[in-house]
């Protein structure tokens, strides 16, 4: 099954090229990996194009939309089922999306699927972690996403590309758009989450960059 894996990215700088090979180094292979270059001004937009695999598309159209805007455009050009995104920052384990894979296909009930984090240096050293709670969270009420009772870290998430089309991003939402994600799809009744309970993201505290 086909994962569209979309990077947003505005300046993350030389790190992002690791953030990238941590995707194509993914145990889950069948990927499309979109890299949205959200009007990026430091070079990352050479490091995206630098790297040479048919999965990879680099889209720039030297406009800063701001991230809601690029995460619908990720929505609209994923062809992969399943859509993963990551900050351009981060990294992520080799075995994060068949984790995440196996737990959507096995459960026809979850949407999305969320993961622990470790929260990282630039240098790869371990700050701290947070790894969810429950295994699972089905019918969220709006109560849940108004009050943080879903527990979802944003930049973790596998979600059938299906459950995205239905639950788009408010684009007004800037800096709060996973928030109000998780209340317009409870609102929807639509709101039917999977946990691993193990950091399989890294978020590196350090640089914290995205598209502005």
């Amino acid at each position: 099954m086909k994962i569209t894996v979309g990077i947003p990215f505005f300046n993350p700088g030389d790190i992002f090229a690791e953030s990238i090979q941590s995707v194509l180094e993914q145990t889950h292979q069948d990927l499309e990996i979109i890299l949205l270059d959200d009007g990026s001004s430091d070079g990352s937009l050479a490091i995206a194009k630098s790297f040479n695999d048919p999965r990879i598309k680099v889209i720039s159209d030297g406009k800063n939309l701001r991230l809601p805007k690029r995460l619908n455009q990720l929505i609209d050009l994923a062809t992969g089922d399943f859509i993963a995104r990551m900050d351009a920052d981060d990294i992520i384990a080799p075995t994060k999306f068949a984790q995440q894979l196996a737990m959507l296909q096995a459960n026809e009930k979850i949407d999305l699927v969320a993961t622990g984090m470790c929260s990282i240096t630039n240098d790869n050293q371990v700050i701290g972690y947070r790894l969810p709670v429950e295994k699972q969270r089905i019918n969220n009420t709006v109560a849940d996403a108004i009050f943080g009772r879903v527990n979802i870290a944003h930049a973790t998430i596998l979600a059938r590309k299906s459950w995205y089309l239905r639950n788009r991003y408010n684009e007004n939402a800037r800096l709060m758009e996973d928030y109000q994600l998780w209340i317009d799809a409870a609102v929807n009744n639509d709101l039917n989450v999977g946990y691993i309970q193990a950091p399989l993201y890294f978020y590196r505290e350090e640089s914290s960059v995205s598209p502005q």
